[in-house]
């Protein structure tokens, strides 16, 4: 259970075939900046590891 990707505003873990998104972004973790990327980035690094694991 290590972190895949690790932002100030957005961690990613990966549990086998999960990948579990948090965003921390207090005190209302609102759609910002920092977390719109993060998000896009979380979401890149998954499809690059399905498209390597199949």
């Amino acid at each position: 259970m290590a972190n895949e990707a690790q932002s100030p505003a957005v961690t990613t873990q990966r549990h086998d075939h999960v990948l579990v998104i948090t965003v921390n972004n207090p005190p209302v973790n609102a759609l910002s900046a920092a977390v719109r990327q993060g998000l896009l980035a979380a979401g890149k690094n998954f499809d690059s590891l399905n498209q390597m694991h199949g």
